[in-house]
């Protein structure tokens, strides 16, 4: 049975120690998820929340938004297969959409490159990310540990952008999880205690029978983002 495996089984916390001895197998699960389908969504492989019906509210209101923020950019961070996304008009607003899978990259630079919509391989918890008016990290940090949202947190904060809007759950308690895995997030909630939002947009999701109706996008100012413990920021 290979290490990381018998980790896994029997010694979870030598496997955190283990995942950050190897940060890049992160990238390793996540490419697993998507060459095998793992979410088995019969229209998107980044999952039934990023097929076209699920994300209806999403795509009606986040040209608003970017027009109420007066935004000229936006960093799509952990893009997917941008499916949902090339059904968005952005007009005049700068796209650019970034993943840690390299096929996924790829094959979206041939699908939707000549539309204007740039692309790139990267990592948003450690790779030097491009200054934008708006980053929108929608179901990203769900699938991500505490420890690697932190890092994420810090690294979005020092890219110089303005806005940060991301999946949040207001109602939900938060549990810490394996990278690849999945629970609901809620970012004011300990231990990552965000501040009020400027705005709150329920996606009208009917997500796992229901169980999570305040699932969100939210936005605040990278400035309001909380810098976390000295443990948190290691």
């Amino acid at each position: 049975m290979p290490l990381k495996h018998q980790l896994v089984n029997r010694l979870p916390f030598a496997y955190n120690i283990y995942l950050r001895m190897r940060e890049p197998f992160q990238a390793h699960i996540f490419s697993k998820i998507y060459r095998t389908n793992r979410w088995a969504d019969p229209e998107s492989v980044s999952g039934a929340g990023s097929s076209l019906q699920v994300t209806h509210v999403v795509r009606e209101e986040l040209p608003r938004i970017l027009k109420r923020l007066g935004a000229a950019s936006l960093l799509d961070a952990a893009c997917g297969d941008h499916l949902w996304m090339s059904r968005v008009h952005l007009d005049n607003c700068k796209y650019m959409g970034c993943d840690i899978v390299p096929k996924l990259i790829e094959e979206n630079r041939a699908k939707y490159g000549e539309r204007g919509r740039e692309f790139r391989v990267l990592d948003v918890t450690k790779d030097r990310l491009p200054r934008a008016d708006v980053v929108l990290v929608r179901d990203c940090f769900v699938h991500l540990p505490h420890r690697l949202i932190w890092k994420a947190l810090r690294n979005i904060g020092a890219s110089g952008s303005k806005y940060l809007l991301t999946s949040t759950y207001p109602r939900q308690q938060n549990s810490d999880i394996f990278t690849g895995r999945w629970r609901p997030l809620n970012l004011q909630a300990s231990p990552f205690l965000f501040p009020e939002p400027l705005l709150r947009l329920n996606e009208e999701i009917d997500e796992w029978g229901g169980r999570f109706p305040d699932r969100s996008l939210a936005l605040w100012p990278v400035s309001a983002i909380p810098e976390g413990s000295e443990t948190q920021r290691r």
